[in-house]
């Protein structure tokens, strides 16, 4: 083991290479720059349609996040931010711009749409036989979509 740090400093330089080198930026920048949508809830729609598969395929990466998070207050992660978060925060930014939301911070908006991302992820790996076969993929994105974009209450 000792040989791997002639190269890396530290246990936490070596993370950040690799929290750096597994970053899917250029996929993310690809998605965005694809998406399409005259309202805000159909630019989230397709937004998180395009995205929750692809958070399944970078599920590792998104626990070496965690891992970040958990390890070293999250200090690796902010230092890849721009590269990475710049482009989501542009991306629901333009999305308030358009027509169809309430009012709310962008970081609010970010964060609703992160956990919904981090759910479908969690259950898709790691739910129930039961549960993760009653949807298809697709059906699953569409309920959990609808549940953000027009609440789970009951109109009365």
């Amino acid at each position: 083991m000792g040989g791997i740090y002639n190269h890396f400093p530290s246990k936490e330089a070596l993370f950040a290479e690799l929290l750096q080198m597994a970053a899917p930026v250029a996929e993310m920048r690809a998605m965005f720059d694809s998406l399409r949508g005259d309202t805000a809830p159909e630019l989230i729609r397709a937004y998180l349609r395009a995205w929750m598969p692809i958070s399944l395929r970078y599920y590792e990466y998104l626990k070496l996040v965690q891992i970040d998070l958990s390890e070293f207050n999250g200090a690796n992660i902010q230092r890849i931010f721009p590269e990475m978060g710049t482009p989501y925060q542009e991306f629901v930014a333009a999305i308030q711009q358009l027509p169809g939301l309430k009012p709310m911070p962008t970081i609010v908006l970010m964060r609703l749409i992160d956990v919904l991302v981090a759910g479908y992820a969690i259950t898709a790996r790691y739910g129930p036989d039961d549960a993760r076969t009653a949807l298809t993929p697709e059906q699953w994105i569409d309920v959990l979509v609808d549940g953000l974009l027009e609440g789970i209450a009951e109109k009365r």
